[in-house]
């Protein structure tokens, strides 16, 4: 029996590289800049709509330009409207570029899994820190264009330690656990969560005010304030704390400043009596 073949992209630059979409969920997918697109390129490059693929039957899949700023190639070569053969590179812009592959499930499972392991905290479901970093990086100087605002929430669990000695280590990778499945529940598209240290949570949140930052980081406060941590019978304790910091009008020269921002922040907020959230606007 014929193993069924599906038609995938594979994210080959930027800080995505690895991902595997698979094109059988859907006819028609929209590439570009906006949140709203399907496949969401955040390269500079990349224009808000810029390219569109099209099911035609049989595994034949075509490319069409949305009348982008910089162009959409395959191979190399600018086009308008191309079908795709299995190995062609598709390229948005000046340097985003994924291969348009036929593979079997056994193939997307294994890509999937790549992908998986080298951008995600195993633990948590969250991105790696180094994932994030590389993200917040791109993020930083797509904003930086646009003049729009991009929000930095960094959180950190109350006395985890004293749950850990407490419960165990045990105990304490379940609430790690738990509350990566609440915040992946929360995120908006296009948002990014990842882990940032042993306890440390860092949310990334485009195109946002510092007004929006903050009552993101209440709302998180208050759902995880109010969730029941019950781990072999037992009910644990757990808030959060959290500081935020909003990246607008030049204010800070680099990724790390608005990280640091918001680490301070947060420490305020610790400082305050924890369970409490805290930036600029608390002033």
């Amino acid at each position: 029996m014929r193993d069924e073949k599906h038609a995938v992209l594979i994210v080959m630059s930027g800080p995505t590289a690895g991902q595997t979409i698979n094109l059988d969920a859907k006819e028609h997918w929209t590439l570009g800049r906006l949140t709203e697109c399907d496949i969401v390129l955040q390269e500079g490059s990349v224009s808000r709509h810029h390219c569109k693929l099209n099911f035609l039957g049989q595994d034949q899949w075509q490319a069409e330009d949305l009348g982008s700023s910089n162009g959409t190639f395959v191979n190399g070569e600018k086009i308008d409207k191309q079908t795709l053969e299995n190995g062609d590179r598709l390229q948005l812009g000046s340097s985003s570029v994924l291969k348009f592959v036929i593979q079997d499930k056994i193939e997307v499972a294994f890509q999937k899994e790549l992908y998986e392991s080298a951008t995600k905290d195993s633990l948590t479901g969250l991105f790696s820190k180094r994932y994030f970093l590389e993200h917040l990086d791109v993020e930083f100087n797509f904003h930086s264009r646009t003049k729009k605002p991009l929000s930095l929430v960094i959180s950190d669990i109350d006395h985890f330690k004293n749950i850990n000695d407490t419960y165990g280590h045990l105990a304490g990778d379940y609430v790690l656990r738990e509350l990566g499945r609440i915040l992946l529940n929360v995120l908006r598209r296009g948002d990014v969560g990842g882990r940032y240290g042993g306890e440390e949570l860092v949310f990334l949140l485009r195109e946002t005010p510092l007004l929006g930052a903050r009552t993101f980081s209440e709302r998180l406060r208050e759902l995880i304030a109010g969730h029941s941590f019950i781990y072999e019978g037992k009910k644990i304790h757990v808030t959060i704390s959290l500081g935020a910091a909003t990246y607008t009008q030049d204010n800070f020269k680099n990724p790390t400043q608005l990280i640091k921002d918001a680490d301070s922040y947060l420490y305020k907020a610790k400082k305050a009596g924890r369970n409490q959230s805290s930036c600029l606007i608390d002033e």
